[in-house]
C-alpha cells in the first residue's frame, strides 16, 4: 500500500516539475524570439508613413482606394484571434488541467466567440444592405430619370 501510494506522489510530483520546467522553457524561447522584434515597435509607424508618402508622390491620389482596402481588411484579422486563443488552449492543454483552468479558459473562448458572432451579425446585415441596394438600383435611376 504504501508503495502505491509512493509512486503515485512520485507521478504527480514529477508531472508538476515538468509542467513548470516545461512552461519556463517556452517563457524563455518566447524572449529569445521578441527581443529580435522590438526595434520594429518604433520603426514600422515610420515605415508605413515614408511608404505612402513614397506612394502617393508617385501614383497620386489613387493611394486613397488602396489604404481604404487595407484598413477595411483589419476586421479579417478578428476572427482569427479567437482560433489563436484556442491554439493556445490545445497546446497548453496540460498546464490548463494542471491548474484547473478550464473554467476560466472556457469564458475566456466564450467571450471572444460572442464577440465574434457579432460581428459576424453585423457583416451579414451590411451585405444584406449592400444586395438591396444592388438590386434596386438600376430601378430607382430608371424611376428618377422618367
Amino acid at each position: 500500500m504504501m508503495n502505491s501510494v509512493g509512486c503515485k506522489v512520485q507521478s504527480v510530483l514529477t508531472s508538476a516539475v515538468y509542467a513548470k520546467v516545461n512552461l519556463m522553457a517556452i517563457d524563455v524561447d518566447r524572449f529569445y524570439q521578441v527581443i529580435p522584434l522590438l526595434q520594429q515597435i518604433w520603426s514600422s509607424p515610420l515605415q508605413v508613413v515614408l511608404s505612402l508618402f513614397v506612394l502617393y508622390q508617385v501614383m497620386g491620389w489613387s493611394v486613397i482606394g488602396g489604404v481604404l482596402f487595407m484598413i477595411a481588411l483589419i476586421p479579417c484579422n478578428l476572427c482569427v484571434v479567437r482560433r489563436t486563443k484556442i491554439w493556445q488552449v490545445l497546446t497548453g492543454i496540460r498546464a490548463v488541467k494542471l491548474y484547473a483552468w478550464e473554467v476560466p479558459m472556457k469564458q475566456v473562448i466564450d467571450d471572444i466567440r460572442e464577440h465574434e458572432v457579432k460581428l459576424i451579425r453585423k457583416a451579414a446585415l451590411l451585405r444584406t444592405c449592400s444586395d438591396v441596394l444592388n438590386l434596386t438600383s438600376p430601378y430607382f435611376v430608371i424611376f428618377i430619370f422618367f
